[in-house]
């Protein structure tokens, strides 16, 4: 007689599993009421992983960002009180999941899409530049990390870099540093995802923006911006 034993999922595998289907559910969700309750029941679900396994940054990580997608939803009904706290939380469970995983690109880049999202939500110029600042910072460090072979850092980065020329309009050298910056994170993301209308869009933006305030090659630079305008239509 031979003996079988059913190979039986740990409950905080359940729970994850459940979790990212919950999430997925929630992502594709066209009313944002019914996605908030599917992205609460995931939440929960992750939570059970963390207090069974304190250590599982898979679980961490989903679980910050699901919060993270949530107080996105609360910012787009303007729900600004209740974002601030949302992101509280994701800043909380990305320094956890960093300290367990600490090169991983994935949490670095929440952790500074955050700052990204906390500089929506201040009215004050100056407090919005320095989130934008931390924000390039996270996010340069999540483009070492994934040694410039994902789109979203490389694109995330260069967008904070165009928000950040405002912040510095009357410093004309630093405004064509930033350009600099971010007109080659898009041009790396575009290696990576050629046809993103959005990178080459912004691309075009950078390269135009970097013609209106440089003393040379400003013909070439508009002329690229040109031809870049073109690819993105």
């Amino acid at each position: 007689v031979i003996k079988i034993f059913p190979r039986v999922k740990h409950i905080s595998r359940i729970s994850f599993e459940a979790g990212s289907a919950l999430s997925r559910l929630a992502d594709i969700e066209d009313d944002t009421s019914e996605a908030k309750k599917l992205y609460q029941l995931a939440i929960e679900k992750y939570s059970v992983c963390v207090k069974i396994k304190p250590d599982d940054s898979k679980a961490l990580f989903n679980w910050a960002l699901t919060l993270f997608n949530v107080a996105k939803l609360e910012i787009r009904e303007r729900n600004n009180e209740k974002a601030n706290e949302l992101l509280e939380l994701v800043y909380i469970k990305c320094k956890r999941c960093s300290l367990i995983e600490a090169e991983d690109y994935r949490c670095t880049l929440l952790w500074g899409s955050c700052y990204l999202q906390n500089s929506k939500l201040v009215g004050n110029a100056e407090e919005k530049k320095k989130f934008l600042l931390k924000a390039r910072d996270k996010l340069e460090e999540s483009i070492a990390q994934s040694n410039e072979l994902e789109f979203q850092p490389l694109y995330n980065c260069g967008n904070t870099c165009l928000q950040l020329i405002r912040s510095f309009a009357a410093n004309r050298k630093l405004c064509a540093e930033l350009l600099e910056f971010s007109i080659s994170c898009f041009e790396k993301s575009i290696k990576l995802i050629p046809d993103s209308v959005n990178a080459l869009h912004n691309l075009a933006a950078s390269l135009a923006k970097l013609a209106r305030i440089s003393k040379h090659s400003s013909s070439k630079l508009y002329s690229s911006a040109m031809s870049t305008y073109q690819k993105a239509i």
